[in-house]
């Protein structure tokens, strides 16, 4: 188990940099919407994050893949809420604390503080739920 923790740990790196790069590229660049920005990013990190996870950090190879998109997409489309109504209160938050702070420092320090929050929620539904093979014991 601590070989796919470093594995998820690495996975993890990849996906913070695609949805921070694509967050910061569609709110300071294109100039969207935070919620929007967020919820792309998001998505685009966990389309990463499912084919490195399966192939890699579990070695998942069964014929499953129906059951375990399904899940993944379910479980996915629960964090991106998250991810979004976190990330919304918590840049509010920082708002309020840091109002000096420009606006990328709260919203990105909010974004880090949330995929903290989502790796590790990820982590455990990825390991018993999606890409179990029910063949291996689930500790």
């Amino acid at each position: 188990m601590t070989k796919q923790i470093i594995r998820y740990a690495l996975v993890g790196v990849l996906n913070t940099v695609i949805d921070l790069g694509v967050l910061n590229l569609l709110v300071q660049i294109l100039g969207w919407n935070l919620i929007a920005a967020n919820t792309v990013a998001a998505s685009l990190a966990i389309i990463n994050s499912y084919l490195w996870n399966k192939y890699w950090t579990f070695a998942n190879r069964d014929g499953g893949h129906i059951r375990q998109l399904s899940l993944f997409v379910i479980i996915n489309l629960i964090w991106v809420l998250l991810s979004d109504m976190l990330v919304h209160f918590g840049t509010l938050v920082l708002q309020t604390w840091f109002a000096n702070w420009q606006y990328w420092w709260q919203y990105n320090l909010a974004k880090c503080v949330v995929v903290g929050i989502i790796m590790a929620l990820n982590f455990i539904t990825y390991k018993w739920l999606v890409f179990n093979d029910r063949k291996q014991p689930l500790a």
